[in-house]
């Protein structure tokens, strides 16, 4: 989708929520971004699964109105534990440019939506509390 004459690549025309998730992951992939350059995609589609680092099994990650929940069960959020969110002053650097990114072009929803990717999480098998970016490496 092209972006506006003159305008931001996370600007596009329409402003459509994945697309920005998407753009901020091609940005993490040519910036060598950690993690991030291979595993924003999930965020795009509201679910993001990973393992505990701890016991091995699987966590969904599910976005449920304005939080990110960890559940067992994607399909049941309702006993899921809501995801605590990072403070944007104990970002590391690749978290914080794409932080930076959403909010210096008002992208305010998403910028939220990372700030609980870039959270801790509690297993929902095993109690143990890790952060997101842990489960990927």
């Amino acid at each position: 989708m092209p972006a506006r004459r003159g305008g931001c690549p996370l600007s596009p025309v329409g402003g459509a929520r994945a697309w920005t998730v998407y753009a901020l992951q091609a940005i993490a992939a040519l910036e060598d971004l950690s993690v991030w350059q291979r595993q924003l995609h999930g965020l795009a589609s509201e679910e993001v699964e990973l393992e505990c680092p701890a016991c091995g099994d699987h966590v969904y990650l599910e976005l449920v109105g304005d939080a990110i929940v960890a559940t067992a069960d994607p399909d049941d959020t309702g006993q899921g534990r809501v995801v605590r969110a990072a403070h944007p002053e104990d970002l590391a650097a690749p978290e914080a440019r794409l932080l930076n990114l959403c909010q210096v072009h008002g992208h305010t929803r998403v910028a939220a939506e990372l700030l609980h990717l870039f959270g801790q999480v509690t297993c929902p098998h095993c109690e143990t509390q890790f952060h997101v970016a842990d489960a990927f490496c």
